[in-house]
């Protein structure tokens, strides 16, 4: 008879906490169990590992394990710069999101079988996964999955299930995104935990995807990234044309690059059409510029993008996302340099990306009248923008729907954000002070799945990555990003503030 997976006794113990307790008593009993002495690690762990197994992947994105595993990462790394009962806060946002899935009636509980490993050759297993996931047979891929986690390494295991994520990120910027944000959980929380954390990704992978299943719905939009899943193969000819299998390429970057990157990332910044970033960054790679060198100017590239839009939906920050996990694909070894190159060109085929090329309405730099009235202080600066962001009113009811959250427009005071921290940092002031103030404030939201803390996240880490003073332009487009994502719903830190100072 099938039987549910089982965790090494510690651990079962963590997960079944996270599993059987009832929501109304999950933060007091989170903040019990810290100070008993459980590790946060244990309970991060615990977290993802409650909502892979207790909690079924949906077709859709929204829901299931998606969000709260790939945005466990940020939220770890953002309990790490927090000070006092910040850090405690961090991890009951994290064990209270995997509670809330696995009691949620639309998404919970489900049960992950044991399935038994199949223990097939390596070459057997490889091939099966790509044909399982390509045909559609999820449980077949998790079979396979098990197998390959023995024989491979986490960057060769990645590398099999790219052939298809590279090509459905036209039809959803998720399908790349969930394979290499659960990588980065699992750098974190351990890759002894890839046998669960894995298997709903090889399982979203060899499932219809979404958009397909719904059908033409008659918007040109649709069919447009219909037609980049069918064109894929442009990406590979532009690989070939600039003959980048058939050269040494560069892969680290340096300091004499600095001005071809600044330069490269200024004019993917200036662009209006995003079709035309792939012919630009293999130019310029077949030109010499280094792998990482082509990422840190998409990213520069992509803040630029973001701040020009006046695009307000909480929960897409997907340019910052998707320039992170492809900056963070180039280091991993066991992925083939074809797929880091397919990677980079094609962050302009997501539809999530896509969306800000329709909203390019604002300077990237704040206008002078943007910047009237702000303090000339960096903590009257630092003030000046946590009363702008919490002033907020969410459009909670756009933000129910994908077609609400696409048409969803930034408020006013966004841009008096922006503001605001264009000059905190222009004055000289500490950017950790800047990186605080925001941390303290996006880690409230509990509505999103981590998809504010997560664009937070990606938006300092790329500041953190990328050379001065081109870096700036990062924690301002962190500031636009908190703002967009405030206020959506803050239950979590409501009632956390009876027992933390938060």
């Amino acid at each position: 008879m099938p039987k549910p997976i089982t965790l090494p006794d510690a651990m079962e113990r963590e997960v079944r906490f996270v599993e059987d307790t009832p929501p109304g008593q999950i933060i007091e009993a989170t903040l019990a169990r810290l100070r008993d002495g459980a590790s946060d690690k244990a309970l991060y762990a615990a977290a993802t590992l409650a909502v892979c197994r207790s909690n079924e992947i949906q077709i859709d994105h929204h829901g299931g394990p998606l969000h709260p595993v790939a945005g466990m990462h940020a939220l770890i790394d953002l309990g790490r710069r927090l000070d006092g009962d910040g850090k405690r806060f961090a991890v009951v946002q994290g064990v209270a999101l995997a509670n809330r899935h696995v009691h949620s009636p639309e998404m919970g509980p489900a049960v992950m079988l044991d399935v038994e490993d199949p223990n097939d050759t390596d070459a057997k297993a490889a091939s099966g996964l790509v044909s399982a996931i390509h045909g559609q047979y999820p449980v077949a891929a998790e079979r396979h999955l098990l197998t390959l986690l023995k024989t491979r390494s986490p960057g060769q295991v990645l590398d099999l299930m790219l052939d298809v994520a590279l090509r459905r990120n036209a039809l959803d910027d998720h399908y790349l995104l969930y394979p290499l944000l659960t990588a980065r959980t699992l750098d974190v929380v351990g890759w002894e935990w890839a046998r669960v954390l894995l298997r709903p990704v090889a399982r979203w992978l060899a499932m219809p995807p979404i958009s397909v299943v719904h059908g033409d719905d008659g918007s040109d939009f649709f069919k447009d990234c219909l037609g980049r899943y069918w064109t894929f193969d442009r990406l590979e000819k532009l690989v070939e044309k600039h003959k980048l299998l058939d050269r040494a390429l560069r892969v680290k970057s340096g300091k004499d690059e600095d001005e071809a990157v600044a330069d490269l990332g200024a004019r993917i910044g200036a662009l209006s059409d995003f079709d035309e970033i792939p012919e630009l960054l293999a130019a310029a790679i077949a030109g010499g510029l280094s792998l990482e060198g082509a990422g840190e100017a998409l990213s520069i590239g992509g803040a630029t993008i973001h701040l020009r839009t006046n695009y307000g939906n909480p929960l897409d920050v997907h340019i910052h996302n998707g320039v992170a996990v492809r900056r963070y694909l180039i280091g991993v070894e066991g992925v083939s340099l074809r797929n880091k190159l397919l990677a980079l060109l094609s962050l302009s085929t997501g539809p999530e990306t896509r969306l800000s090329m329709g909203k390019l309405v604002h300077t990237p730099r704040a206008a002078k009248e943007e910047k009237a009235g702000l303090p000339d202080d960096g903590p009257g600066l630092l003030k000046e923008i946590e009363r702008q962001i919490e002033s907020q009113r969410p459009d909670r009811e756009s933000a129910r729907t994908g077609g609400g959250r696409a048409g969803m427009v930034a408020q006013p005071q966004m841009r008096k954000v922006v503001a605001a921290a264009e000059k905190y940092l222009a004055g000289g002031n500490d950017p950790q002070g800047l990186i605080r103030t925001l941390g303290r404030l996006v880690i409230r939201d509990d509505a999103t799945e981590l998809h504010s803390l997560a664009g937070f996240h990606d938006a300092v880490e790329q500041y953190e990555t990328t050379r001065a003073p081109h870096n700036a332009i990062h924690l301002v487009s962190a500031a636009k990003a908190v703002t967009c994502g405030f206020g959506f719903g803050q239950d979590t830190y409501e009632a956390a503030k009876q027992h933390l100072k938060v």
